[in-house]
């Protein structure tokens, strides 16, 4: 029979290629990125993002292996988590920041107006059920400029990139205009509910009947932000009114 002595085994699991790899971030970041120090191939690695300076967002986390090969890193929260699958070498890990203010879509402080259009929706939608109906449209507006209109139950708006600076809530004024019914649209209690990350069961308001289709009045809404980028939903919980634009501001209603 064939004998291998202590040496010989020790060569060939030495000559056996490791599955584990190690994983450094390079030198020189304007934030802190934590990972594992190596990671298994094959394993999906998550990246951690902080300590971002004020002003800033993340526009890229990269993840290069040893050969030069730019992996694929997929975005799990903006500005705080991301992750990668691990190659069969060595990677190095490394992040780009830019001007915040260059990709918010508005920037909300507690010392000044900042008004969105309600048309200047990043998405939009509606129930599947409703056909041809599901979803807003856009309309001109007797105040000038659009509106959205054609709201329906299960209808939804998403605002992305808006930038708030200071956590906190905040005042929204929603101008809107309905002629569904006196009383309410259509005796409705509310109409509109505003979800946010720290509002995310939603905030709830009423739209009142003003007489016309464009005759417009506000509502006042209490809605919790946190601070930096996020997205403002707005669903529309009973149909029948239109919307011009909402202001978001620290101040309370005089």
């Amino acid at each position: 029979s064939m004998q291998i002595d202590n040496v010989e085994l020790w060569k060939m699991d030495a000559e056996r290629p490791s599955e584990t790899y190690a994983i450094q971030v390079a030198d020189g970041q304007e934030a802190t990125l934590t990972a594992p120090a190596q990671a298994v191939l094959g394993e999906t690695v998550t990246v951690s993002v902080s300590n971002i300076p004020e002003g800033k967002t993340v526009k890229e986390v990269k993840a290069v292996s040893a050969d030069g090969m730019e992996l694929d890193v997929r975005k799990i929260i903006p500005d705080k988590s991301y992750s990668f699958v691990m190659p069969a070498k060595a990677v190095t890990l490394s992040v780009e920041l830019i001007d915040i203010e260059t990709v918010a879509k508005a920037v909300v402080s507690r010392d000044t107006v900042t008004r969105i259009e309600a048309e200047d929706f990043d998405e939009q939608g509606g129930d599947p059920a409703m056909g041809d109906k599901a979803g807003v449209k856009v309309e001109s507006c007797g105040e000038g400029g659009q509106n959205v209109g054609s709201t329906d139950a299960g209808d939804y708006m998403l605002y992305h990139n808006i930038y708030v600076k200071e956590a906190g809530t905040y005042q929204f004024r929603l101008r809107v205009a309905s002629n569904n019914t006196d009383g309410g649209v259509e005796g409705s209690p509310d109409g509109v509910t505003i979800l946010t990350t720290a509002a995310p069961e939603g905030v709830v308001g009423t739209i009142p009947f003003t007489g016309a289709w464009q005759t417009y009045t506000d509502i006042y809404l209490d809605v919790p932000l946190e601070a930096g980028l996020q997205t403002i939903r707005f669903n529309v919980t009973h149909e029948g009114w239109n919307f011009n634009y909402f202001d978001i501001q620290a101040e309370a209603k005089a």
